[in-house]
């Protein structure tokens, strides 16, 4: 936001004139809020000679323009409003039945709010009586200001405080449909954020409790097999919505690992993975059953790959991205095999029923329903195209398991005049490209020639038409600039 849109705080002062040093140490405190965009009522700047200072002090009750009355205190300020002597008395007959008859609990509406300037001998703060346990902020340090509880009024008064609840989001999936499974892994969501926040010893005890709580929430969402197509699909496309829930802790989690576990977070989050994709083919009780019942564990497992990329390319981690691309090892059973990330491409039948059976005329519900759920406070579509886009580009310069590509379904959304991604924008320095040419190892020259070749003929392949893929990585550009 403009800073000419953010409305400016307006507080009035109240304060005692106990002593020439302490008025010279309030003088420098409402100077430092003007210089922070507060609009400050104070009688040194605002009373002129002559004025009535009662009618002066009434302002603190009767202006409404006014959101805060910061009351400075000090021994004698709290001496005076409990004795209700002086200036300090009179304003304290005008602001005690305003504290007293505002019954918000919380606190978070309250228009009085103490400033302590000082401490008795024990330490104890010096406020009046009518203001004790109240909210206040300690400013009881002569020597000067204390910055970080400075910055707190300031956000305070802004109304915007460091800790913000989350925006209110929608209704769960799971509360509005009672035959929903309680997901269970809150709890332990909860206990392992904590852990990685606070850098606990054993943190990542904290991530495995939660989980094998994820474990085990997707264990009851197997849908069972129905002869009617119909059921199925609806299943799945309530599974999916139930989902998001677990996605986004997935993926918060793993942001903290990658950011703060670097040595240990390519493994365990790999390891991850690697538990996920046997849900891409967990079978249902019964030796029947439809390839569309496993639709919804396919695209949570192709979201949270899609958003773990997007955040090691965020960070610039293109050697963790090329150890997190290769070498999976799965086993179910009698079947044990290797596999590449392009087994994370997965195909949605379920989907395509669905875009068939109501007549939608879609290109594909699945990059519909990725935009749709891009709502991650970390992390924009822009980000998941991104990602898309470079894990095409290393399928094409690696060769695979399954000898395809990757095939990037949000590029859906852009167009032929899109401009390029971030990274892309920024491989034109050498110095960068070789950064992440480390990870695609692209062959210079002849490489970017054979690279052109090849995204010219996806430009013409079924549905991605209209898709410029050698502009949006740049390719003309790349690794040119000194």
């Amino acid at each position: 936001m403009a800073t000419d849109q953010i409305k400016h705080p307006k507080v009035f002062i109240s304060y005692s004139w106990s002593s020439p040093e302490y008025q010279e140490r309030v003088t420098g405190f409402v100077d430092k809020l003007i210089d922070n965009g507060i609009q400050v009522v104070y009688d040194k700047y605002d009373l002129e000679e002559g004025a009535d200072i009662h009618v002066f002090m009434e302002k603190s009750k009767t202006d409404s323009s006014i959101d805060k009355v910061l009351i400075l205190c000090d021994k004698k300020y709290a001496e005076k409003a409990d004795n209700r002597k002086g200036g300090v008395g009179t304003e304290t007959l005008i602001i005690s039945p305003q504290v007293y008859n505002d019954e918000d609990p919380a606190g978070k509406n309250k228009k009085y709010i103490p400033i302590i300037m000082e401490r008795d001998v024990s330490g104890k703060v010096c406020v009046p009586t009518y203001l004790e346990g109240k909210l206040y902020f300690d400013f009881s340090n002569p020597d000067g200001i204390n910055s970080q509880e400075f910055e707190k009024l300031i956000r305070y008064l802004y109304n915007k405080p460091l800790l913000q609840a989350p925006r209110l989001g929608a209704t769960p999936h799971y509360i509005l449909d009672d035959t929903a499974p309680n997901l269970g892994t809150s709890s332990k969501y909860s206990d392992a954020i904590n852990a990685l926040k606070n850098r606990k010893e054993n943190r990542l005890s904290y991530c495995d409790d939660y989980f094998i709580s994820l474990y085990l929430a997707l264990d009851d969402l197997v849908i069972p097999y129905n002869e009617n197509k119909d059921v199925i699909e609806e299943n799945v496309f309530n599974n999916v919505e139930i989902m998001k829930t677990l996605r986004d802790e997935v993926i918060n989690i793993f942001d903290y690992l990658i950011r703060y576990e670097q040595a240990d977070c390519i493994r365990y989050i790999k390891n991850v993975i690697e538990k996920l994709y046997y849900y891409s083919e967990k079978r249902p009780t019964g030796s029947v059953f439809s390839e569309m019942q496993f639709d919804h564990f396919k695209f949570f497992i192709q979201e949270i790959f899609l958003y773990t990329i997007s955040m090691l390319l965020k960070e610039e981690r293109f050697e963790d991205i090329s150890d997190l691309l290769r070498d999976y090892y799965y086993e179910n059973g009698d079947i044990r095999k290797l596999y590449d990330f392009s087994s994370f491409d997965f195909s949605y039948p379920s989907f395509d029923y669905r875009n068939s059976r109501r007549g939608l005329r879609r290109i594909s519900l699945a990059a519909d329903k990725l935009k749709e759920r891009a709502t991650n406070s970390k992390l924009n579509y822009n980000s998941i195209m991104q990602a898309d886009l470079f894990l095409l580009i290393y399928s094409l310069t690696h060769k695979l398991e399954n000898g395809g590509y990757w095939y990037p379904i949000t590029l859906l959304y852009t167009s032929s005049s899109s401009f390029p991604f971030e990274i892309f924008l920024k491989a034109a320095s050498k110095k960068y490209f070789a950064k992440m040419n480390k990870c695609l190892e692209i062959p210079v020259d002849e490489g970017f020639k054979k690279l052109r070749q090849v995204l010219g003929n996806l430009r013409g392949g079924y549905s991605f038409y209209s898709v410029n893929y050698e502009r949006l990585c740049n390719l003309d550009n790349l690794n040119t600039v000194n």
